[in-house]
């Protein structure tokens, strides 16, 4: 990078934080609330020059924001960052049109390309949505339900207490067998009568000294594993070796294997089914055009323009 360019970009970012510094102290105090009331919507949040900048605005600029990002910009934080870079823009796009960025060749073409992308882009949105709104019947919901009952199964899950007692590899083999020995009296004193979680709060050396939440097969060591989804209720494991130690296992409770009802599945159902055929619909305008329009790609780009040709469409 040039001396030139160097500086550039540093006085360009110094100018970006200065700003972000100043227009966030207004923006704490006048964005003060979560979610301003909608009669404060003409309230003025920010001004540059004679242009003004109202939660109106702010709100708008939210609600174009996609679903997962709107949650965040919605918290006070969020909308101080947003309200920034709404400021940034009008700023910084005006000082541009002043130098002349605006008529020059490559900001021309660049402002084409983004305004066929957005014409694309609208027009297969209204497209996939005009094709697949309604076209999922209460049956093709219920049938895929019927059809892929995997999809829905419910794994046995269990909970429990866990002792351990950590072994270190080089550990003598003395060590190791009054590791074992400690573990298999407190395990001893367990059964006996004395409260698991107590001897695991006071002796346990590693991992969580509390109940488990319920877990499927799969989150405990393999060497584990197998005893303790065979355990009854209550019941304790043998001491069972494993890599860096001794565990025992007690069991807590037990939900069996099942499957999701269709009342809980069926809206995300719904959304599959809608979602393939948006793909449908995109796909089969796809191959349409590209025959109206005559497209030909070239031979040595047939394999990967095929895998982008599959693309689905936006904001399905």
């Amino acid at each position: 990078m040039g001396l030139y360019n160097y500086v550039s970009r540093i006085l360009f970012l110094s100018l970006c934080l200065s700003l972000v510094i100043s227009v966030c102290a207004i923006a704490q105090d006048v964005t003060g609330q979560d979610k301003p009331k909608p009669e404060n919507e003409s309230t003025v949040l920010a001004t540059i020059g004679t242009k003004k900048i109202t939660i109106k605005d702010l709100n708008d600029r939210i609600s174009k924001l996609p679903p997962q990002y709107q949650e965040h910009a919605e918290s006070r934080e969020g909308r101080s960052v947003l309200l920034v870079e709404m400021i940034r823009i009008e700023v910084f796009s005006a000082e541009a049109n002043k130098t002349g960025i605006s008529k020059t060749p490559e900001y021309k073409r660049k402002l084409q390309y983004m305004s066929r992308t957005l014409l694309a882009s609208e027009y297969i949105r209204k497209k996939t949505a005009t094709s697949a709104v309604g076209s999922v019947t209460e049956k093709e919901i219920a049938d895929y339900y019927q059809a892929n009952p995997a999809e829905f199964a419910v794994p046995e899950k269990i909970k429990g207490i866990t002792l351990f007692i950590v072994v270190r590899p080089d550990s003598s083999r003395e060590t190791v067998e009054r590791k074992k020995d400690d573990i298999e009296q407190l395990v001893k004193q367990a059964r006996e009568g004395q409260d698991f979680l107590a001897i695991v709060k006071r002796y346990s050396e590693e991992g969580v000294k509390e109940e488990s939440d319920f877990f499927a097969r799969g989150r405990l060591v393999p060497e584990l594993e197998k005893v303790a989804f065979s355990l009854k209720i209550g019941e304790i494991s043998p001491v069972v070796k494993v890599t860096d130690g001794f565990i025992a296992f007690k069991l807590t409770g037990r939900q069996p294997a099942g499957k999701l009802s269709f009342g809980e599945v069926k809206n995300a159902i719904y959304q599959k089914l809608l979602s393939d055929k948006k793909q449908k619909a995109f796909d089969e305008t796809q191959n349409r055009l590209f025959g109206k329009y005559k497209v030909k790609i070239m031979e040595q780009n047939k394999e990967t323009s095929a895998a982008n040709a599959k693309t689905a469409p936006e904001g399905k």
